[in-house]
């Protein structure tokens, strides 16, 4: 099932890849079939390989707004982990982190949906190494220092504030998901909104809410890392060297899930 969430992930990244690959020869197409592999861990590896100038690596997390719900007083937590990336690391104060990014020219994101928490950077081929260091300490290690949480209460609601007053379609999607789902686990989770609510967003900007919840979604079962550029032995390599931390057999999120459930 992940396999093919990522498998239509990397066909919705690839479209604009596609077209510049259109004139290529039959033998050039046909390298760019997706390749998949599962390490030991759990770690899901996906690869689609093109000789473009620039590569994208993504690490995805099955660590949406719907499975906020497996987790304690975690509602509104993605909302929150997506503003939160960028935040100092283990290796990267903020401004050193947004220093060294900016140095290579590269673009970092995050994204969530109901399904899925995304980390990604865009990065030209000749600065790989230090991009996928980067992508691996902002998606896997996280310091959350409170000092710095305290400042993304105004972009949360911000958020809050642009999608009541502005954006009416996400507002309808919203409360469609809201209607159409029973809510918390009995609904899958699928009833849980992609904001933050107000009343929660100082409760979610702790290092305790955040930390608990990484601990039982962000983990090597529950993941998936996607190269954009890269073949699959490439891509294993970056694994290797730069995402340790989820290459350990007992990295599955069981123990962190049965303790923040009980």
């Amino acid at each position: 099932k992940m396999a093919m969430g990522f498998r239509l992930l990397l066909q919705s990244r690839s479209a604009s890849a596609a077209a510049a690959l259109r004139g290529h020869n039959a033998s050039s197409s046909a390298s760019s079939q997706p390749e998949f592999e599962r390490l030991q861990s759990g770690l899901l590896l996906a690869a689609l390989p093109h000789d473009r100038a620039t590569v994208r690596v993504t690490l995805g997390f099955q660590a949406g707004a719907r499975h906020e719900s497996s987790v304690a007083a975690a509602t509104g937590v993605s909302h929150a982990l997506r503003r939160a990336a960028g935040l100092s690391t283990r290796r990267y104060t903020e401004h050193g982190l947004s220093r060294v990014v900016s140095q290579m020219g590269a673009q970092l994101d995050a994204q969530t949906d109901r399904e899925l928490l995304l980390y990604s950077l865009g990065v030209r081929r000749d600065h790989l190494a230090t991009g996928a260091r980067v992508l691996a300490q902002v998606s896997t290690e996280p310091e959350f220092f409170p000092w710095e949480l305290s400042t993304l209460a105004e972009q949360l609601n911000l958020d809050i504030d642009l999608l009541a007053r502005h954006d009416q379609t996400a507002q309808l999607l919203e409360l469609v998901h809201e209607a159409a789902f029973l809510p918390g686990a009995a609904g899958g989770g699928l009833a849980n909104s992609l904001y933050c609510s107000p009343h929660r967003v100082a409760s979610v900007l702790s290092t305790d809410a955040l930390a608990q919840f990484r601990a039982a979604r962000c983990v090597a079962s529950q993941a998936t890392l996607v190269g954009h550029g890269l073949d699959l032995e490439e891509l294993r390599e970056v694994a290797h060297q730069h995402f340790g931390a989820l290459l350990a057999p007992n990295n599955t999120g069981d123990a962190a899930a049965a303790a923040s459930s009980a």
